[in-house]
């Protein structure tokens, strides 16, 4: 994990729209509405009531919230670059590419 990468504040802005600070001082607003409306079990479900989603939290690294949900903090902070929520497989694709060392 790249230190810059790290969720310092996180802001319930509407819907399932969040607004997130990372360590390095960029602010990025997120829609997570695909994410929670795509996914299900029982780390989603509760999420797709707005009063639940809105109860994130920064766990000293990335978003958790109250379901047990969290972010790897990379590829949270990949989705904010690329200013949309992305597939895991995407995620991890994009990662491959980058060079080590």
């Amino acid at each position: 994990m790249m230190l810059n990468n790290r969720a310092t504040s996180v802001k319930y802005v509407r819907d399932f729209i969040l607004e997130i600070t990372f360590k390095d001082g960029k602010t990025f607003t997120l829609d997570f509405r695909p994410m929670v409306e795509s996914e299900s079990g029982w780390l989603y479900d509760d999420l797709k009531n707005p009063g639940v989603f809105q109860k994130v939290k920064v766990n000293g690294l990335t978003l958790e919230w109250p379901t047990g949900l969290d972010f790897c903090p990379d590829g949270l902070r990949y989705c904010c670059e690329m200013g949309r929520i992305c597939s895991d497989a995407e995620i991890v694709d994009a990662f491959a590419r980058v060079p080590v060392g």
